[in-house]
């Protein structure tokens, strides 16, 4: 799965949003709570966990850094019984503005999930963008 969007603000700002805690539950549709298990050195390897909420059902997923530069990438990993999610946000300077590209790879593990593949890939792809897109929103109207 791939989304990009353009947003009217600097690199520096753009990232720190994606990566800071307290800014993800803003524009992070269905994200709670992040809970790191180490502050200190975060980058690569670094492991948390995020609480999602979606229709009055909370489900915790177990995430990892794979690859962390400041200012250019974000590689991670969240993983949850039913499915994995892999994702690489990129962030490039477009003079002023910041483009935002997110390539995502969904595993689904359960049969139940992979029964309905098509029908989680969409909502998935949907949730993506509509994160994105708030993003996008949160960082223009500051």
């Amino acid at each position: 799965l791939s989304h990009e969007v353009l947003i009217g603000a600097s690199v520096e700002d753009t990232f720190r949003a994606c990566d800071s805690r307290e800014q993800q539950l803003a524009w992070v549709g269905s994200l709670i709570e992040v809970q790191i298990e180490s502050e200190e050195d975060w980058g690569e390897g670094s492991r948390f966990v995020q609480i999602h909420e979606e229709a009055g059902s909370r489900q915790a997923l177990e995430g990892v850094i794979l690859g962390y530069e400041p200012g250019e990438r974000i590689h991670m990993k969240l993983e949850h019984p039913d499915f994995t999610l892999e994702s690489v946000l990129r962030f490039e300077d477009q003079g002023g503005l910041t483009r935002v590209s997110q390539q995502t790879i969904l595993e689904l593990r359960s049969a139940k999930l992979k029964f309905v593949a098509s029908m989680v890939e969409g909502v998935v792809a949907r949730r993506i963008s509509e994160d994105l897109e708030r993003l996008k929103a949160l960082l223009e109207s500051a």
